[in-house]
């Protein structure tokens, strides 16, 4: 069973778009290199990028990378909004794309985020579904399914199609919607569906999200439950090393001291040092750091700090820095 991911984008954002947060280009740009760099790197699949502004983009060379790119800015079109953009992105790509047609099993993501961690993702992949795909929510009195990222049969674009093609914002009609519909249709044709939490993190139009089946911004939570008395040392597996001093200090045998403070709740956990500033942990993610001074995800290179620093993989910049 082959697997295709399908990356959907919109680089340069047309004036006449509506509800789209961030327009900045060299912020677009840098996070959807970032995320091909990573979906290229980081699993087996290929990928395919289409891209609906036409605005030059450089991506790694990869035999396993296809880009499409097309230029949607139609009046007509662009006041159905970006969910109709995105309808005609898939459309373009189910219609070209030579990676898709000789794939079994696609995954749809927005083309800024990636999902991780990757385990759990070839772990959904390798189910026998038509789609799997996030919870259903109620949202504008309707009820809907996260279209950020989903997994799915070819056949399966059949019966999204004639419902996406109806999306019309302005009208009320949104692609969530159209997801969510064509997720129960094809329940009641009979295929087997799964519905599950993808674990994509990114950024959308308008904030930073961890999505589990919604998009939401990132809470702070406490992780340190289930630490073990190492020696005088708390552990945890995913943390490592650390003292739990007073007052919402640790110390911590790689990154120093952290203040953690009382901010918590059962998703992640805002800390601040001297060197990072504020910076937000998951058990689920870390070493993947959320920088809020730089507005970037870090990565951390495990065992390299010494309490006084250590080197990160800094997404915003694309570069190996010593923090």
């Amino acid at each position: 069973m082959s697997t295709c991911v399908l990356l959907t984008a919109t680089v340069a954002v047309h004036p006449g778009m509506p509800s789209v947060g961030l327009r900045n280009l060299e912020e677009r740009l840098r996070d959807y290199q970032t995320a091909v760099a990573w979906w290229l790197a980081e699993t087996p699949y290929d990928v395919v990028f289409v891209e609906n502004s036409g605005h030059p983009i450089s991506l790694p060379p990869s035999p396993r990378l296809e880009v499409i790119q097309f230029v949607h800015d139609s009046p007509a079109l662009l006041a159905r909004g970006k969910g109709y953009g995105e309808f005609l992105i898939l459309q373009k790509a189910y219609r070209e794309s030579r990676l898709l047609r000789a794939a079994s099993t696609h995954v749809k993501c927005t083309g800024r985020f990636i999902v991780a961690p990757v385990r759990q993702l070839q772990a959904l992949v390798e189910q026998d579904a038509m789609v799997v795909a996030g919870p259903s929510f109620k949202q504008r009195g309707q009820a809907w399914c996260d279209s950020v990222c989903w997994v799915s049969r070819p056949e399966f674009f059949d019966i999204l199609a004639p419902l996406a093609e109806q999306i019309n914002e302005p009208e009320g009609r949104y692609m969530e919607g159209a997801l969510e519909e064509a997720v129960t249709r094809a329940v009641s044709l009979g295929h087997r569906v799964i519905r599950a939490a993808l674990p994509y993190r990114g950024r959308s139009g308008t904030s930073t999200c961890i999505g589990y089946g919604e998009v939401v911004q990132p809470a702070c939570a406490s992780p340190w439950w289930g630490a073990l008395d190492v020696n005088g040392w708390k552990y945890l597996s995913w943390f490592g090393y650390f003292k739990d001093c007073s007052g919402g200090w640790i110390y911590h045998a790689e990154h120093g001291w952290l203040y953690y403070g009382t901010a918590t709740t059962t998703s992640g956990l805002w800390i601040w040092s001297d060197r990072l500033g504020w910076v937000w942990i998951s058990d689920n993610l870390y070493p993947w750091i959320w920088s809020y001074p730089l507005s970037s995800w870090l990565w951390y290179y495990r065992d390299s700090g010494d309490g006084t620093g250590g080197w990160f993989f800094d997404c915003s910049a694309y570069s190996v820095r010593w923090l």
